[in-house]
């Protein structure tokens, strides 16, 4: 992911996984939206709706046009996956990997270091569907979360900062975010050793 975002040259980006299809006759309304949009240096980008699985079913709307990536699910309680099409140089600054080697690092880490600044333009037009496969990482979420702690325990760290900056109100996300971090912090300990033992010795 951050390999393919470093050679990304368009003004725009849109992050797809595996299991996101993209309904092809929507790309000329997004890209319509996309020239449309005034210039906003507090705007990164824009999020559409997801059709989820394989049925017609959508995930609950977006309740405001704007708003930021953590107060739309800590305040505005949107849940189901949406699509981020963000501006390619927002993107690049954001898509910083942590340090050491993760199998997975949660695309929401980058979406919360956008949300400490940006706000997003949301669009209630289904743009493609999601399909939650056997075998995918939505399956093995939990397990992967543990085995990658690191990251999860920066993308919580985040949502606290992001509280305190005035970026989303609810309490409830925020106590969330703090008992996360003790359970990741306890989890990234291994690591953060190694990694000042490195430093030390170098």
């Amino acid at each position: 992911m951050f390999s393919a975002i470093a050679s990304a040259t368009g003004d725009y980006c849109m992050i797809f996984d595996d299991d996101d299809d993209l309904f092809t006759d929507r790309l000329p309304e997004i890209c319509e939206r996309l020239s449309e949009q005034s210039i906003d240096e507090s705007i990164a980008g824009f999020v559409f709706s997801m059709v989820l699985n394989e049925s017609d079913v959508r995930a609950n709307q977006f309740p405001s046009e704007r708003t930021n990536l953590i107060k739309m699910r800590a305040d505005e309680r949107v849940v189901g996956d949406k699509k981020e099409v963000i501006r390619t140089p927002l993107l690049k600054r954001v898509a910083v990997p942590p340090a050491g080697r993760f199998r997975r690092v949660p695309t929401s880490l980058l979406w919360s270091r956008l949300a400490i600044e940006y706000d997003v333009v949301c669009v209630n037009v289904d743009i493609g569907r999601k399909r939650y496969l056997p075998e995918g990482m939505t399956a093995r979420i939990r397990l992967l979360q543990r085995q990658n702690a690191y990251p999860m325990l920066l993308l919580n760290l985040n949502y606290i900062r992001a509280f305190w900056l005035g970026r989303y109100r609810s309490v409830r996300f925020l106590g969330k975010a703090v008992l996360a971090c003790l359970s990741f912090g306890a989890l990234s300990f291994p690591f953060l050793l190694k990694r000042s033992f490195a430093r030390v010795t170098s």
